[in-house]
């Protein structure tokens, strides 16, 4: 594995251990959606991301409702499932396939708006979807 890659793993596992709880308690409820590449009964990789949710669910109790879709093939058929979750309330998705990322960055770009106005990083947002 890359360093690079080592240390963004870790950077976004201690924000997610340490912002996790802020942003839960921010919210009322929280809506954690999951897209799987395949069924969750296949005692694999998909069975141990359902595992991990339904920790979440149990950790965070009411805070924070789940929803998931199994089975989703990459492609369109991936983005299509990833805008519903989007336009369905869900504050954050996990994908389970690093081929869910190019579906995942189209839905996010039709579907959020940038919470960090007047940063550079939000300019650039606004400048990528006024080219679309």
């Amino acid at each position: 594995m890359k360093r690079r890659t080592l240390l963004t793993t870790a950077a976004l596992g201690i924000g997610l251990a340490f912002g996790g709880a802020a942003f839960a308690e921010s919210h009322a409820k929280t809506k954690a959606c999951f897209v799987y590449v395949g069924p969750i009964g296949d005692g694999g990789w998909t069975y141990q991301h359902h595992q991990g949710a339904l920790a979440l669910q149990e950790a965070y109790g009411d805070k924070v409702e789940i929803a998931w879709q199994e089975s989703v093939p990459e492609g369109a058929d991936a983005e299509r499932v990833l805008t519903q979750m989007a336009l369905s309330g869900c504050n954050i998705i996990f994908t389970t396939s690093s081929s869910s990322m190019p579906p995942a960055t189209s839905a996010s770009m039709r579907t959020c708006r940038p919470t960090m106005r007047g940063s550079m990083k939000a300019a650039r947002y606004r400048a990528i979807l006024r080219a679309r």
